[in-house]
Formats: C-alpha cells, structure tokens, sequence
C-alpha cells in the first residue's frame, strides 16, 4: 500500500471512530499531532448503565439514539444540580 492509501485509509478510519473534527484537527497540527507529550485538560468522565437500554437502542436509528441520550444526559444533570 503507497503512502497515499495509507493516508486516505487513516483518513477513514479517524473520521469514523472519532468525527470529521479530529481528522481535521490532526491535518492542521501535521506531525505535532503525533508528539506523545500529552496534553493536560480538565475532564469529566460518567459510565452510566441504563436498564435494557442496549436492545432498544439496536432498533433505532443512530441519530434516534443520540438524541435518547442527550435528552437522559440533559435530565440527569440538571436534576444532580438541584
């Protein structure tokens, strides 16, 4: 496989996994988006199980369920903020 292929296939491959805005955030930066200094930033991170969410969410198509999750994620963090 030549360098291009390679390029178009990491292309892909961020795209889907991460989003069009991390594929063009790694063009921008060029090489420094490979530097393996890190980068320290303030995160916060939740895992919440939801009771027979999976085989709902099977059925649905993918924006149905981003919006499900949205709207859960709205509702529980207004209400953790009372």
């Amino acid at each position: 496989m030549d360098a291009a292929s390679e390029l178009t296939l990491l292309k892909r491959a961020l795209r889907l996994y991460a989003g069009q805005h991390v594929v063009d955030r790694v063009l921008e930066m060029k090489e420094r988006a490979f530097d393996l200094d890190g980068q320290v930033v303030a995160a916060s991170l939740m895992f919440v199980d939801v009771a027979r969410f999976q085989p709902s969410a099977d059925k649905c198509e993918p924006s149905t369920v981003e919006q499900v999750v949205n709207h859960y994620l709205g509702v529980v963090t207004s209400s953790s903020a009372h």
